[in-house]
């Protein structure tokens, strides 16, 4: 088995109700003067919060007994406005842009389509368990607040690996051990960023706000490549024969393809605990590739109370069925070259895109209220 890549987005939701005589978002607000109020907030958010939150990102996963390489400098990271969030994390490189280059583009924006805000990504390397790991990670926000309609804002914080051990390819457990680690330095840096984006949306929005709202959903997306000859069998199946899920698990699927529907059914089972029966499903991404997946709500009257919405799985090419696959010589280049991987992978654009439609669901699931 080989898992040349591992991604896991953590979102939480960020809400407000307005004191005033008119509900917030009833009307909605000037695209310029969004554009400029989240330039603006995001400003902020990145010269006084993000450089302090990276700092106890580092300490939390220094606990955690995750082993950093070199020194990291999490200061001064670079920042960016985007319209097309599920695609925020196929970018490297960010800009400085100035908020009116953004009013052409925000004005015509369909109005269910939030724009996010991206901080420069930080690469670190890292070793997690008995791997060692090129890191990116990429905190994100959305204007939904801003925006008006009543709607809440998301805030991100994805982390990426590839591993980067020449001698020995990446396995199923090093890509868990990966998911679980980087789970709890997440959920810590998720409360933190909501805590930067509030403090930061007060100072730029003059609408009287009222109770704040936050941290009453979260979501997260766990997904890895799998170039392992009996996943690419079970790829194959499902998306070329329509096999479903619980055929090539519990049926007479060929044993390659039954072989490939364990392997899912125990990484979802490791990374999520999700109730029986898990609900598997196929995603078809552009280009050729596919995901196999399964999502759940995880039980809310459990603490800390909230909609925990997980989604877990592997992703990979279509057609690409091969026996010689983990002992290939690619996976050389891939150890040698992170962002060779990076480019090709599956489980980058699927999962940003699964994430995107499950935070769109997430926002509409009304949170228990706390009692009196």
């Amino acid at each position: 088995m080989v898992y040349p890549l591992t991604v896991n987005r953590l979102m939480g939701l960020c809400a407000f109700e307005s004191t005033g005589r008119k509900r917030a978002g009833t009307t909605a607000p000037d695209p310029q003067v969004v554009a400029d109020r989240f330039f603006e907030q995001m400003e902020l958010i990145s010269r006084e919060d993000l450089g302090p939150i990276y700092c106890k990102v580092h300490d939390k996963a220094k606990a955690l007994g995750i082993a950093f390489d070199d020194a990291t400098d999490f200061d001064d990271l670079p920042v960016s406005i985007v319209q097309k969030p599920e695609m925020f994390d196929d970018e490297d490189q960010t800009r400085l842009f100035p908020a009116s280059a953004y009013s052409a583009d925000l004005s015509k924006q369909p109005r269910n389509e939030p724009t996010v805000g991206l901080f420069g990504s930080k690469r670190v390397r890292a070793k997690i368990g008995d791997a060692h790991w090129d890191i990116r990670i990429r905190p994100s926000v959305t204007a939904c607040v801003l925006e008006g309609q009543n709607r809440r804002s998301k805030i991100w914080w994805t982390i990426e690996g590839v591993p980067v051990d020449k001698q020995n390819s990446p396995t199923a457990a090093d890509s868990v051990t990966f998911i679980k680690k980087t789970t709890k330095v997440a959920e810590l840096a998720l409360q933190e960023l909501r805590a930067a984006y509030i403090k930061a949306l007060k100072q730029v929005d003059e609408k009287e706000r009222g109770p704040e709202r936050f941290g009453d959903a979260q979501l997260r997306v766990s997904f890895a490549d799998n170039t392992d000859s009996d996943f690419l069998h079970l790829v194959d199946a499902m998306t070329l024969t329509r096999l479903t899920f619980n055929d090539a698990l519990t049926g007479s699927a060929a044993k390659a393809v039954r072989a490939g529907a364990g392997e899912v059914e125990r990484f979802i089972r490791k990374t999520a605990a999700m109730p029986d029966p898990l609900n598997v499903k196929l995603k078809v991404g552009n280009g050729g590739t596919a995901a196999v997946f399964s999502e759940a709500m995880l039980d809310v009257s459990a603490p800390p109370n909230i909609n925990r919405w997980v989604i877990s799985g592997l992703a990979s090419s279509i057609g690409m069925v091969s026996s010689n696959l983990p002992t290939d010589p690619r996976w050389m280049r891939f150890a040698a070259m992170p962002d060779l991987a990076r480019s090709v992978s599956a489980a980058r654009p699927l999962s940003a895109r699964i994430a995107d439609n499950g935070a769109r669901q997430l926002e509409i699931v009304r949170a228990p209220q706390p009692a009196a």
